[in-house]
Formats: structure tokens, C-alpha cells, sequence
């Protein structure tokens, strides 16, 4: 059962520190629970910051 009382940045903040990113949904999966709205909000923070990091690597001199 999802911990109820986790916001979706605390979602967020877990899968990005501690799961690969092949491993987003399954982790969402245990952490949402059916709650469909949170899953929603956490995805969305996922797929920006994904977007992001892509977006960074296009640029020259933001390489790691």
C-alpha cells in the first residue's frame, strides 16, 4: 500500500537520487499505489527533468 502522506516531489526526488531511469515506472508503481493523480504530477516532474538533462547535453561546455 503507497505511503499516503508523500508529495509528489518527495516521489520525485526518490526516483531521481535512487532508480535508474528504466526503473521509473516500476518504482511508481509501488510509491503511487492506484493513486492515478499523484502518479500523474510525479510523471510529469519526471519527464521535465528528463527533457532538461537532454536538453543540457545539446549545449556546448554543458557536457559532464
Amino acid at each position: 500500500m503507497p505511503d499516503t502522506t508523500k508529495s509528489p516531489r518527495t516521489i520525485f526526488l526518490e526516483a531521481v537520487e535512487n532508480h535508474a531511469p528504466d526503473a521509473w515506472p516500476q518504482f511508481l508503481d509501488t510509491a503511487c499505489g492506484d493513486d492515478d493523480t499523484l502518479r500523474i504530477e510525479v510523471q510529469r516532474l519526471l519527464n521535465a527533468h528528463a527533457e532538461a538533462v537532454t536538453f543540457c547535453d545539446l549545449l556546448p561546455g554543458m557536457r559532464q
